[in-house]
């Protein structure tokens, strides 16, 4: 993978280099190979380059085309380049001066313009500028992989960066922060796109592109994920085609030209993953885990062993203590703006420690969402028979027994999870979904922030983006399917991919995640839904396809989730983090917060009444990403 960036005013500018400088300067860690840049009147293109395919100078970028007209910048890998290839030598007469997937694509946008978008299979984030017509060309992959901002300046100009952090850099780009962001932060943990934290900067979305031209910009969409069940199949056509497809996509995203991995858990994704990578290998698979000082809860190192015995693979475990929470500034830093999953420090410690093996590594990062593995959907399907209980059992019996269930900050999420089902169950369904999936509730946010604060909300609607994506998946049935397509629109692409990338790319780790193959998100969003969950039995159809390559054990497993003990942190290791960052006088310097309401918040969970970990880990990132901007803004 790669870094890009970019500005159409570099005209405007005394020393548009200087701001390639500092712009590139924070995309190092993306590209430590190469850097390039090309700057005229009309544009700068910057790029820094991790080589992955095609070593050699060659693949440097910027890349143009033999006659200057067109110039690339580009970030991710197109895994059927090489088919590409061969159908552009069959109309075009190319001289092709790399082996590289980047030449194909410049040389496919040049051929088929926009439309090349369609044709490509693999992850990516680019930016192409037609020297000729003075248009600018972005455009991001259809699941949202690779990160793709961009700005407009005054003046009609735009510019654009693989991260937030980098485009802050260029000095028109508005960073004023954006109240709305940190509401609906709060209510998802993560900053949905295509907003940011700061006003000025935007997200390109999956599936779009965009293009600039004589100071004017549109986005288009050319991907969605389908909302129309196909054909139906036979259960047993429909395992043969899963099975095709699962091992086609990891055999071409195993294509590199430097040394390559996985990640490897005791759960059944990454499992299927490693699978078809050992048919495909002639040596050994490099695997990697994670573990916890004090094997508990959370500890998979015992299956995963088990796994790496079973194929053979040559295995590594990389240990954290809770003394991880040291990282805090570095994750928050490479985000760029406040993102809540903590999982993000486990990921980031995974991957530093894998780079020191591997250039390139596979994860099974999107399987819930694509094979149906989050409990949410199957309490969506158990909702419509919750339903139909007498209204004085669902509404006042039940609720009263529910709100006496005490919850545990250990990470035991069971009954946790049955009090929200039985409360969630007293709204309509998208409230039910966004109050399963959500953390600061209307009401909880309400008594949390100050009457300032408020203020400067101007009637904003966290709840409004989880509606329009409900929109869009209004053909789908039952609901749990609309939950799922949902999910593809916001949480997979703005929490689950965001923390992939980001965290991969701190350590110069390429990221590869076959299970979202377009080919596979298609082939299994076309059919219905009881092939994903079957009598109580989730990833049905997965579980049926790799039942003669898996052990057993895996197969049963029931799902586990890639968490650290945050609870437990919060009372013990983190206490005085806590103390120092969630402090009154810290509180009311920032004036976002009520004290009291904080105060509150940790004290339940201190006393084991709630299970509030997240709750506080997400006021814990936001203090530290105010505390680095201020940091920036005095430096």
């Amino acid at each position: 993978m790669c870094g890009l960036c970019g500005f159409t005013d570099a005209g405007r500018m005394p020393s548009p280099d200087d701001v390639l400088d500092r712009i590139l300067s924070c995309l190092t860690h993306r590209g430590p190979d190469a850097e390039g840049r090309h700057v005229n009147q009309d544009i700068a293109l910057g790029h820094r380059r991790l080589s992955v395919i095609d070593l050699s100078a060659a693949g440097n970028q910027p890349m143009r085309t033999a006659d200057g007209r067109y110039i690339i910048v580009y970030n991710g890998e197109v895994y059927n380049f090489q088919i590409l290839r061969s159908e552009l030598e069959r109309t075009d007469s190319i001289r092709w001066v790399s082996a590289t997937d980047t030449e194909v694509l410049l040389y496919a946008y040049r051929h088929w313009g926009a439309d090349c978008l369609k044709r490509l299979r693999g992850e990516f984030a680019l930016a192409v500028w037609d020297e000729q017509d003075k248009t600018l060309f972005l455009a991001r992959d259809r699941l949202g992989v690779k990160p793709l901002y961009y700005a407009p300046l005054p003046g009609g100009h735009l510019a654009f960066a693989s991260e937030v952090r980098a485009l802050i850099r260029h000095p028109r780009v508005d960073r004023s922060l954006l109240p709305r962001a940190i509401d609906e932060y709060l209510a998802y943990l993560y900053v949905p796109a295509p907003l940011t934290i700061y006003a000025g900067v935007r997200e390109l979305l999956p599936g779009q592109y965009l293009v600039w031209k004589d100071g004017v910009w549109t986005t288009h969409d050319y991907w969605k994920p389908p909302t129309r069940a196909g054909e139906r199949l036979t259960e047993e056509d429909a395992v043969a085609e899963l099975d095709r497809l699962l091992a086609e996509s990891v055999r071409l995203q195993m294509v590199a030209d430097v040394p390559l991995g996985a990640f490897l858990s005791g759960g059944i994704d990454s499992s299927s993953v490693v699978a078809y990578m050992c048919e495909s290998a002639s040596a050994p698979i490099h695997t990697f885990t994670v573990g916890f000082e004090g094997a508990g809860l959370y500890d998979e190192r015992e299956q995963a062993r088990l796994l790496a015995r079973h194929f053979g693979t040559d295995h590594r475990e990389i240990i954290v203590r809770p003394d991880c929470v040291d990282l805090l500034p570095r994750v928050v830093r490479h985000f760029g703006q406040p993102f809540g999953n903590p999982t993000s420090m486990l990921t980031y410690l995974l991957a530093e420690k894998t780079r020191e093996h591997v250039t390139v590594a596979l994860a099974g990062d999107g399987g819930d969402e694509v094979f149906g593995g989050y409990p949410r959907y199957m309490g969506a399907l158990w909702s419509d028979r919750y339903r139909k209980l007498p209204g004085l059992l669902r509404h006042r019996l039940l609720p009263g027994i529910a709100r006496m269930m005490p919850e545990s900050a250990r990470g035991f999420h069971q009954l946790r999870r049955v009090r929200e089902f039985v409360f969630g169950n007293r709204m309509p369904a998208r409230d039910m979904y966004r109050y399963w999936v959500g953390y600061y509730t209307e009401d909880a946010k309400s008594a949390l922030y100050t009457p300032e604060f408020k203020a400067q909300l101007d009637g904003a609607d966290a709840a409004a983006y989880m509606d329009d994506l409900f929109g869009e998946a209004e053909g789908l049935e039952p609901f749990a399917a609309r939950a799922r397509y949902v999910d593809f629109r916001s949480f997979l692409p703005c929490n689950v991919l965001q923390y992939g990338d980001r965290m991969s790319m701190a350590h110069g780790l390429e990221l590869r995640v076959p299970l979202l193959d377009h080919k596979i998100v298609e082939f299994m969003m076309s059919l219905p839904f009881d092939l994903c969950v079957r009598n109580g039995t989730q990833k049905y159809l997965l579980r049926r396809a790799m039942a003669r390559r898996l052990p057993g054990w895996v197969l049963r497993r029931r799902k586990l989730g890639f968490n650290p003990p945050m609870g437990q942190w919060i009372v013990k290791e983190l206490r005085e983090v806590v103390a120092d960052y969630l402090s009154e006088g810290r509180l009311r310097q920032r004036g976002i917060f009520e004290a009291t309401a904080v105060s509150d918040i940790v004290a339940q969970h201190g006393q084991g009444q709630r299970d509030f970990s997240l709750h506080i880990w997400a006021l814990l990132v936001l203090e530290e990403w105010m505390r680095q901007q201020e940091e920036w803004q005095r430096g």
